[in-house]
């Protein structure tokens, strides 16, 4: 295992899987894939399927960027609690 490997395993571990992965996890995902990793080895180190590394890889080649797709309906309101 390779040291990014581990921080891949380490970012991982302590990502909430109610939430999207961050802009860190996706480029060590697209990095670990261009050294020729297999989709489902990454998958399993992430916790994630091998679906989401192979989205985030095409993104990634198709539109250059980690950055989340939009999501339709209504912005959340940010309001200064008193």
């Amino acid at each position: 295992m390779t040291k990014t490997d581990a921080i891949l395993s380490v970012l991982c571990a302590r990502h909430n899987p109610d939430q999207g992965f961050g802009e860190t996890i996706k480029a060590l995902i697209v990095r670990n894939v261009e050294v020729g990793r297999s989709y489902s080895d990454i998958a399993a180190e992430a916790r994630c399927s091998p679906a989401t590394v192979r989205n985030i890889y095409e993104r990634w080649i198709a539109l250059g960027t980690l950055d989340d797709e939009p999501v339709s309906g209504r912005s959340e309101e940010v309001t200064s609690q008193k």
